[in-house]
């Protein structure tokens, strides 16, 4: 439509779509994700059938450090890389892990698609406000709904 869209953007939007779905199938699909699922919500049951917790705990973590620094390559050429990067999108991970609620891969991706936008649409009608849109979403889900938007009470 005469609007020219940077190429780089659809690989960084198919890298994220690939690690959204290989996490997905993983955490839901397999013996590993029902074993971290379980350990998460009782990992002395889990324990006591076998299966080495921490080692468990260790895994993940190792994953996680494994898709930030996926994430920091993938997103340095389109960003700029310098040492605090992270810092820059720590305030939006925040947002997103508290919209879409703690531990639910849906909300994650729910709210990183409303953060998307209303920072879009924010910055495009009102520029000095567009951090502060974030924000309030944050506020209103925290009122209407405390555990995020797909968080789980516990």
């Amino acid at each position: 439509m005469g609007i020219t869209y940077p190429v780089y953007r659809f690989f960084i939007l198919g890298v994220s779509m690939v690690v959204l779905m290989v996490v997905a199938y993983v955490f839901l699909r397999t013996r590993v994700g029902i074993a971290i699922r379980a350990a998460v919500s009782d990992a002395s049951m889990v324990s006591a059938l076998g299966i080495n917790v921490p080692k468990l705990f260790l895994g993940v973590f190792s994953g996680g450090t494994a898709l930030a620094g996926l994430a920091g390559v993938v997103a340095g050429p389109f960003l700029g890389t310098y040492p605090g990067m992270g810092l820059d999108m720590m305030v939006d991970t925040f947002v997103v892990v508290v919209v879409g609620g703690f531990g639910s891969l849906l909300g994650a991706f729910v709210a990183s698609l409303m953060i998307g936008e209303l920072q879009s649409f924010g910055v495009l009608f009102i520029p000095r406000l567009a951090l502060v849109f974030q924000f309030l979403l944050m506020a209103v889900v925290l009122i209407t709904r405390p555990t995020g938007l797909f968080g789980e009470k516990v």
